[in-house]
Formats: structure tokens, sequence, C-alpha cells
């Protein structure tokens, strides 16, 4: 219980740096408070995230049984931002590849995963859209 309020704090602190993120063209000599703070946080964010998804694939299994991990859609939003997040660290700052840090926007998704009764309510959102 205490976890996933934990990982519910760290997605939405996470996702407030992220809204924060200077996009506009700046001086790379004076960078921006926002885009200091988010490249100081963001390896502590992948970290953690990565950390979260590794408990949940020992308790859950990965994809083989019944109640894995991969055997829920949500928890792929959740993979595949952490993958991301790690191919980013180990190759930072590589242009062929930066498409790979866009996945970051995914991340507040990861809410919807953590929280079932928000899931439902997104579902339901998603299932009255016309068309």
């Amino acid at each position: 219980f205490l976890f996933d309020w934990l990982v519910i704090f760290a997605i939405l602190l996470n996702s407030a740096i992220l809204m924060i993120l200077n996009y506009y063209p700046y001086d790379p000599a004076n960078k921006p408070w926002e885009n200091q703070l988010q490249e100081r946080t963001d390896t502590y964010f992948i970290t953690f995230f990565t950390l979260e998804c590794f408990v949940k694939v020992i308790a859950q299994g990965f994809i083989l049984s019944r109640n894995s991990y991969l055997r829920d859609g949500w928890n792929w939003i959740d993979f595949i931002v952490v993958i991301s997040g790690l191919i980013s660290l180990a190759l930072p700052e590589q242009g062929s590849l930066s498409f790979i840090r866009t996945i970051r926007v995914l991340r507040p998704l990861r809410t919807l995963s953590a929280m079932p009764g928000l899931r439902n309510l997104f579902n339901t959102i998603l299932k009255s859209l016309p068309g």
C-alpha cells in the first residue's frame, strides 16, 4: 500500500517537472532552471521506475503466468517508458535517437496503471467518445 502511494507520488512529481520544462530556444550556456531541474532529476526517476518495474516483475512474473506483469496492457506502457528511459540514459544526446526522449510524455499515463479507479474512469471516457 505504501509502495503504491510512493509510486503515485513519484509519477505526479515527475509529471510536474516535465510540465514546467522550457521548450523555447535558449543559450546552452544559460540553461533555464526548469531544464536544469529536469536533467538533475531524470536519472533518479528512471532509476526509481526501473526498480518499481523490477519489483513488480519479481512479484507477478514477467509474461508466462496468467497474472504476470506484461499480461496487463497498462503495464506495457510502464515497461515501454522504463525501457525508453534506460535507453536515453545509456545513449545520451544521440540525435538519431532523440525520439526516444519524447516517450517521456507517456509517464503521466502511468498513474492509470497505478490507480485502478482512475483507469476505469479513463476507459469509460474513451468508450463514450463518438466514432
